[in-house]
């Protein structure tokens, strides 16, 4: 996803790598932005759901695995709170580099891989992925040692929480009255 005006250059990767993510059965639901709608000569596929807008971004990230995304302020306090992780290419444009700012906290705890725009292509892309979600078989189980990571990174790291952050704001100003 990239907000409501979609993201260019995440779509572009999308479409790029969108055999490949069919081929490996990836699940994905493809926040596009408004006037972006793309049509592709898949073979029938239910693993691929193109939107241009919802208001259901909460429930989303709290159904997905990893999130791939730009890295504004509602993005990461969504992750936070869902716990999710995620592949965050920050806008380079953005006033002051604010998104990448952004994206450093959560990559800084483990919890996101950082990508730069200018530096991604769709081999680049489709190995990352491959990467995180690559399995080992444990006691009859699929572990993805990568993807549990970030996901622990991100449930174990309360001090990202805000709740938590304005606790110690209010606790440290009320020992002062």
């Amino acid at each position: 996803m990239g907000g409501s005006q979609g993201a260019k250059d995440i779509n572009e990767i999308i479409y790029e790598s969108l055999e490949f993510l069919v081929k490996e059965n990836f699940r994905i639901v493809h926040i596009i932005g408004e006037n972006n709608k793309q049509s592709f000569h898949l073979k029938k596929s239910n693993n691929y759901v193109q939107m241009e807008f919802t208001h259901e971004i909460a429930a989303l990230i709290q159904n997905c695995d990893l999130v791939i995304s730009r890295s504004g302020s509602g993005t990461i306090n969504e992750l936070i709170q869902a716990e999710k992780p995620s592949i965050l290419i920050p806008y380079p444009y953005s006033k002051n580099n604010h998104q990448e700012k952004n994206a450093m906290i959560l990559a800084k705890i483990g919890g996101s891989l950082l990508i730069n725009q200018n530096k991604i292509s769709k081999e680049f892309f489709e190995e990352t992925l491959k990467r995180i979600f690559k399995s080992k078989i444990k006691n009859g189980e699929n572990i993805y040692e990568i993807l549990d990571l970030m996901k622990k990174n991100m449930k174990n790291n309360n001090g990202l929480k805000s709740k938590n952050e304005i606790k110690k704001i209010l606790n440290y100003f009320l020992k002062e009255f």
